[in-house]
């Protein structure tokens, strides 16, 4: 893809994904799998969950994906919930509003067996609903933006058509939610629980600590550095009937770039370039990053503060600054990239080789040639985020290593039922060493102070390795277990969708592409979607300090 093709799709997947608390962060260097590597959760493969983890719990720096420092949420958040510099102001909940939040924590949570507090059925309920409200969602604006661009009269008389048929459903879907899906009392309970969370800030912060527990929900890896778990949800995400439609049309691409920020269509000669792109194709899937262990509810609440005044997560504005001013909440998914061009030199294709012209060309599309080059390098020169400096370059990809396992089935109902595993199916190969008492784990800030690494060399820094007890193997082994099914079952399972209007078919029976198409086993980010931090800690000063 040219130049002028990259900006325009970033700019419609921006409109179609994000929103005014959120931004896309898309990745300089493709991010390619396929959907085995992606079902680490299914698998219980512990190398593939830790580097997935390291991935998104990276701290985005703006709308090119290429962070600066090896920084990550579990550390920012873990130094705000521990440090000994937070202070919270001193309240209580009287025996009335105690009851009120007990009510509210108890709709919102079920306690298992074990103590762990996890969503309750109605929340999954609730979860599930929003998640396809979203996809509904998406669908529509994607189609609209097609539609309202284009100036074929066939093209914008199918848009008037189809439009009021994605609207109701999407109207069909709220009333159900409403009716079905618990969602004015779960936003209720919601907005109990951090009002009345607020008054009580000590018992809260034990609450999210208790989440936080490193003995409890997170793990060490062979290198002997601590992550904390984290995965996406829905789980069967990646499975059919999740995939949506993705278009771009040549009216869209030269509609896109216009609607492009002037200085950014300056930096990239825009206006005085053409594109020979007739059209790009995908389909894509989004899906929430899942964190067993995170409380987003402590960024946004004003019952805490750092005893330096001049300390920030974020300060709030545009462009924020500070410790953390986003963190990414979701990714978009995407395969079957087909990209058509609007004409083929007499004689030749894309490799080179001789063709009839009324023969299209059928080049496989590879990672390289999906690279965001140029479009992305004038992003990184002026981002929408500002972080902390840092002059580390930072490249993490998922490892490549092929799996050998086989991902177990998903039911197909509200909970997602645990994969019964025998700890010992969990091979010392995949198992994190546990670390002795007198070797402690490294933090992940801690190894990005290694000099001249990249963060690849640095999350798999040498470590001597320590003799492991059998009685310590058989605890870490428990630990990652729960881990997984902690993962499994608080992931929603998305049902499928109602078929798109004016659709005859199923994304994954469209029609063969005619032009360079990506492989058909290939799963690449589209994007990150990463949200802006309010100013944070913004404390309200009306409370007793």
């Amino acid at each position: 893809m040219d130049a002028i093709a990259q900006l325009a799709l970033m700019h419609k997947a921006q409109k179609v994904f994000g929103n005014d608390t959120t931004f896309l962060s898309f990745p300089v260097t493709p991010l390619q799998y396929t959907q085995a590597e992606l079902s680490f959760v299914q698998d219980f493969n512990v190398p593939r969950l830790r580097e997935f983890s390291l991935l998104v719990n990276l701290i985005p720096t703006g709308d090119a994906w290429q962070p600066t420092e090896a920084k990550y949420l579990w550390d920012v958040y873990g130094d705000v919930l521990g440090g000994h510099d937070t202070q919270l102001a001193q309240s209580t909940r009287s025996s009335q509003e105690e009851a009120e939040y007990q009510n509210a924590v108890q709709f919102l949570n079920s306690k298992r067996d074990d103590g762990w507090l996890e969503p309750s059925p109605a929340v999954k309920l609730y979860s599930q609903f929003r998640d396809q409200s979203f996809v509904l969602w998406e669908r529509y604006t994607t189609a609209r933006l097609t539609g309202e661009t284009a100036t074929d009269p066939e093209a914008k008389a199918h848009w008037q058509t189809v439009e009021p048929q994605l609207r109701q459903q999407i109207s069909d879907l709220e009333t159900r939610w409403v009716n079905e899906g618990f969602k004015q009392e779960v936003e209720q309970a919601q907005q109990v629980r951090n009002r009345l969370g607020a008054k009580n800030p000590n018992k809260t912060w034990g609450e999210w600590n208790e989440k936080f527990n490193p003995d409890i929900n997170a793990l060490t890896d062979a290198n002997n550095v601590q992550f904390y778990p984290s995965s996406f949800s829905p789980l069967n995400a990646l499975e059919a009937g999740s995939w949506q439609p993705f278009t771009l049309a040549k009216d869209e691409v030269e509609a896109m770039v216009k609607a492009a920020p002037a200085e950014l269509r300056s930096r990239l000669a825009a206006d005085h370039q053409t594109s020979d792109i007739a059209s790009i194709s995908l389909e894509f899937s989004s899906a929430a990053i899942l964190r067993t262990w995170l409380n987003p509810d402590l960024f946004k609440a004003r019952f805490w503060r750092f005893s330096d005044s001049s300390k920030q997560l974020s300060d709030g504005k545009i462009p924020a600054s500070g410790h953390c001013p986003a963190y990414v909440t979701a990714v978009v998914f995407a395969r079957n990239i087909t990209v058509k061009r609007a004409s083929q030199p007499t004689g030749q294709g894309q490799s080179g080789s001789t063709q009839s012209s009324a023969t299209p060309s059928k080049t496989p599309l590879t990672a390289e040639k999906l690279e965001f080059s140029r479009a992305v390098q004038v992003l990184k020169l002026q981002p929408n985020l500002q972080a902390a400096a840092s002059t580390r370059p930072l490249n993490q990809p998922l490892g490549q290593a092929p799996l050998g396992q086989t991902a177990h089935p998903i039911k197909q109902n509200l909970q997602v039922a645990p994969i019964k595993h025998n700890l010992t199916q969990i091979n010392s190969t995949q198992i994190n060493t546990v670390q002795p008492a007198a070797n402690k784990s490294l933090k992940t800030a801690q190894v990005s102070t290694l000099q001249g690494a990249t963060l690849s060399q640095q999350v798999r820094v040498a470590a001597v390795s320590q003799p492991v007890t059998p009685a310590a193997r058989i605890i870490q082994q428990e630990a990652t277990s729960k881990a997984f099914l902690r993962l499994q079952q608080e992931a929603i399972v998305r049902p499928t969708l109602p078929q798109a209007p004016g659709s005859s078919q199923t994304p994954e029976a469209a029609a063969k592409p005619s032009e360079t198409t990506t492989a058909p086993d290939q799963i690449y980010v589209l994007a990150f979607i990463c949200k802006s931090l309010p100013p944070s800690p913004n404390p309200d000063l009306t409370l007793p300090w």
